[in-house]
């Protein structure tokens, strides 16, 4: 469990705890224009004096009108920020360039490494921050939606493995969500975008070694999806356990001097008792009323019927309450858990319902 002992930027060591780490080392980070990937952009300036290659969906303006529109503040705070952020990066003794490119992009991301090899002659670590926020029930879903949402992580993880396969990468580091584990409604698409980043990191760690890891983040507070996308009543009480950057930043440094966990989950609340809420929340759902569920409940309930299987019990909270919706559907007393839909009665119809 994460616990919040930290209240200001805490110094990063470069030995044993940030052993993956090498002064001047090149580290791609992509979403790294996004206010996650410059927080840990700024963290490898300050413990190494990296060389960082930061990729975005945003096209910043060129370098030469930066100074012009800091000082006029004319552009928008979304093209300011990132340059300020880069600024005070680079005033620390890194290096930066910065690339509108889409990770999920081939060709796009071919010519960012291509670049970066012809003038930094490698790539150290990759840092796949990339990502798009989620928020649509499932009735109302359209695969390009689901798509937008899975593209950045899963094609872009994809892509990044392909083009950096034949690459002395020293660490190869997923940015996932703790949505992969606690999945709310709205984020069906974001969930399995991100269960796929920490079952691929599994993967390419059993395969090739440790230097593949998943981070399942909680919600940070100040920069990331969460304070843009949790508005209303619910956003404050959700952020006010949120963590705090410099809290995350310790995290990634932790994480990199680790012991080659494919997959850390980053929580800073109790995760079994979130996962238990989880669960209440999906019977709380099961049992809402709805019209005609009254004139439904009045229908008498049959004896079970003579089947092949014999009655097999429910034995956990998941089989309980898909029985109970078989039960209430077929109006059968006794529903097993091995029983068979069709025999019971069902069609296809009913399968819909």
């Amino acid at each position: 469990r994460w616990v919040k002992t930290y209240e200001h930027r805490p110094q990063y060591r470069t030995g044993g705890e940030a052993a993956r780490l090498r002064q001047g080392g090149v580290y791609l980070i992509t979403g790294g224009l996004g206010g996650m990937g410059l927080e840990i952009a700024r963290a490898l300036a300050e413990a190494v004096k990296a060389r960082l290659v930061l990729t975005g969906r945003r096209r910043l303006p060129p370098r030469e009108q930066w100074s012009a529109l800091l000082e006029s503040g004319e552009a928008g705070e979304e093209i300011l920020e990132p340059l300020r952020r880069i600024r005070e990066i680079e005033a620390l003794g890194a290096k930066v360039m910065e690339y509108r490119a889409d990770a999920a992009d081939r060709q796009q991301m071919q010519k960012v490494l291509a670049h970066t090899r012809e003038k930094w002659g490698k790539i150290d670590g990759v840092i796949h921050a990339a990502g798009v926020p989620d928020g649509t029930i499932i009735r109302r879903r359209t695969p390009e939606t689901c798509r937008a949402v899975l593209k950045p992580k899963v094609t872009g993880t994809l892509v990044l493995a392909e083009l950096l396969k034949d690459d002395p990468v020293k660490f190869f580091i997923l940015f996932s969500s703790l949505g992969a584990i606690t999945a709310m409604p709205g984020q069906v698409a974001y969930c399995a975008a991100n269960a796929f980043l920490d079952h691929y990191a599994r993967y390419k760690s059993a395969r090739d070694g440790g230097n593949w890891v998943s981070i399942d983040w909680d919600v940070w507070q100040q920069v990331g999806m969460a304070p843009k996308t949790l508005k209303g009543e619910t956003g404050p009480g959700i952020l006010q356990d949120a963590i705090l950057p410099g809290e995350g930043v310790e995290v990634f440094f932790r994480v990199i001097s680790g012991e080659g966990h494919p997959q850390v989950v980053v929580s800073t609340t109790d995760l079994e008792a979130r996962q238990r809420r989880k669960w209440q929340l999906t019977g709380e759902i099961h049992q809402r009323r709805t019209p005609g569920d009254e004139e439904m409940d009045a229908r008498p309930k049959h004896s079970r019927p003579e089947l092949r299987t014999p009655y097999k019990a429910p034995v956990n909270r998941i089989e309980t309450i898909l029985a109970g919706i078989w039960q209430e559907l077929l109006r059968i007393e006794k529903v097993g858990i091995e029983d068979d839909f069709f025999e019971m009665g069902g069609d296809s119809l009913k399968a819909i319902t």
